[in-house]
């Protein structure tokens, strides 16, 4: 016999036109009966060899728009450190369950440790019980009947009060269902305050959690396992609380099997629809009524409960939080799209004018950095003019070859002059003397005759008259010359005909004066350079 379900799959006619669910729910009106194209999500989908027991028709209904927040299952490690453990969960506000914020490291605040500590606090808004508790009740013949307190009850402490045949006193208590409690003074057992809207410490409800600064950290006290979970026992209650968004919250009961159960439809489901081109013939059958009364009661258990989200479904919020009091826009963006050409080009201006080849982009600039001036001004608009680019050895790669300092440099302190060209030094030795030393040494101070180029500021030694001076002593016995031979040596003292001094002959700076004087002789350019080699010739 068909079911319910197969009856109305038949009796439906397609559309041509798929759409996404997003639309599908801003287009649609529910309840409605769809038809899987495109996608898979929750064992909805379009039936192939890898997966051939998803279901492709579905009946479509809300429960109305809800405030929502993303969690993702964590692992605290070393203390510190988080580490996804488990699927993206989706917490309606709405939810049953009882959180406690965490620090940073994983701590949460001290809970309440024992009855009498409970009665000196009294909490106004109540407590939760952590663990379970044993409790008096008195019905009303007067009769005492003993009573096991499970944990996630909600308590609310009033007065301590005693009762006759007991030594110790009771703290009276209302819970959830206003009925009277009494808990032993002398018993242990864990509780948390309830906490408010404005408070940090104590169990906090999904709602309230919606009023605080994402992303937090927090622990499920007490509260159903998200539906969906492969395996409840692998559930860590720790978790990320993400963003918080408002959604339409859609449920989907499958038509092809009687499942039993309704699956919640993210409307970022990756999935496309049709809808029945026939929708109002088939809302009028005993089927499809039957159908919708069971998928209203089946999301009536459901509603409340958090689900778990397959795949990237979830928002991503700019700055990592959205305070719920301000609805989010209804437009989802698809983190799954790539980054369109735009972006990238506007990187690489960033990329360019860091490194001082191009302009900042108009798009990126700050908006106070073309502020107009108090009084205004008609100036005239010069062509943009990349700026100057950085030095090389501040590009990646690219270093600057460092020459080797050479010995017994000096730096020109004077400013460079332009060259000038003088004449071409040709100097013939035709002394037959071979055996000569060639040393260097300081120079003397300079001459202030010639100071155009580098090479007038040298002193040399004259080379003039070569001839004469070595018949006489065979050195060249100047003030500045050393050695064994020279006649100011500071070894021993020589005959006065040996150590005679002999006039300073011209120096190379007078020869090269002279040469400068004589047109007719081709002039070479004397090459420019910063650094001066400081020598004294001895031949």
């Amino acid at each position: 016999m068909a079911t319910d379900g197969q009856v109305v799959t038949a009796a439906a006619r397609w559309t041509d036109e798929a759409l996404y669910l997003k639309d599908f729910a801003a287009r649609q009106e529910f309840p409605a009966v769809v038809k899987i194209v495109k996608g898979q999500y929750g064992g909805l989908g379009v039936p192939s060899l890898p997966n051939p027991g998803l279901q492709s028709t579905a009946l479509l209904v809300s429960a109305g728009r809800r405030n929502k927040i993303v969690a993702q299952a964590v692992k605290l490690k070393e203390g510190r450190r988080l580490v996804g453990a488990g699927p993206r969960i989706a917490i309606p506000d709405t939810y049953g369950g009882y959180f406690e914020i965490l620090s940073e490291e994983g701590r949460a605040a001290r809970c309440i440790e024992s009855v009498a500590e409970l009665a000196r606090r009294k909490p106004e808004s109540g407590c939760l019980v952590r663990e379970p508790v044993r409790a008096v009740t008195r019905e009303g013949t007067g009769q005492e009947a003993a009573r096991t307190i499970a944990a996630g009850e909600t308590l609310l402490p009033e007065v301590e009060v005693r009762l006759p045949g007991h030594k110790c006193s009771f703290l009276r208590c209302t819970d959830s269902s206003g009925r009277s409690l009494l808990l032993p003074m002398d018993q242990r057992a864990k509780f948390s305050p309830l906490a408010k809207e404005e408070n940090i410490s104590g169990v906090h409800t999904a709602r309230n959690l919606l009023n605080k600064r994402m992303p937090i950290t927090v622990r499920l006290v007490h509260g159903p396992p998200p539906a969906g979970l492969k395996s409840s026992a692998h559930f860590a209650p720790e978790m990320r609380l993400l963003a918080a968004f408002r959604e339409e919250h859609v449920f989907a009961l499958p038509l092809q099997k009687d499942t039993g159960n309704v699956v919640a439809l993210p409307l970022a489901a990756p999935v496309k629809l049709q809808t029945a081109r026939n929708a109002d013939k088939l809302k009028s059958l005993e089927e499809f009524r039957r159908l919708a009364e069971k998928c209203c009661r089946l999301v009536t258990e459901a509603v409340d409960r958090a689900y778990v989200l397959e795949g990237k479904t979830g928002e991503r919020i700019d700055g990592g939080y959205r305070p719920a009091r301000v609805p989010p826009p209804d437009r989802y963006p698809n983190e799954n799209r790539a980054p369109s050409q735009r972006e990238y080009d506007e990187i690489d201006q960033i990329y360019d004018y860091v490194r001082g080849f191009a302009p900042l982009p108009e798009s990126v600039r700050s908006p106070f950095a073309d502020s107009a001036s108090p009084t205004p001004e008609r100036r005239s608009r010069s062509p943009p003019r990349a700026p100057e680019p950085p030095p090389v050895d501040t590009i990646p790669g690219k270093k600057i070859p460092f020459s080797k300092p050479e010995k017994r440099t000096r730096k020109e302190s004077l400013p460079q002059a332009t060259p000038r060209r003088g004449g071409a030094i040709y100097l013939k030795n035709a002394n037959t003397h071979r055996g000569r030393i060639l040393r260097q040494k300081s120079s003397s101070p300079p001459s202030s005759a010639e100071k155009g180029s580098p090479v007038f500021g040298i002193r040399y030694k004259s080379l003039s008259d070569l001839h004469q001076t070595m018949d006489l002593d065979g050195t060249l016995d100047s003030s500045r010359s050393g050695g064994r031979t020279s006649g100011d040596s500071g070894g021993a003292k020589l005959p006065e005909k040996r150590s005679r001094r002999i006039a300073r002959p011209l120096s190379l700076t007078d020869l090269v004066s002279q040469l400068r004087r004589q047109p007719d002789k081709p002039k070479l350019p004397f090459p420019s350079t910063r650094t001066q080699r400081i020598a004294t010739l001895y031949l």
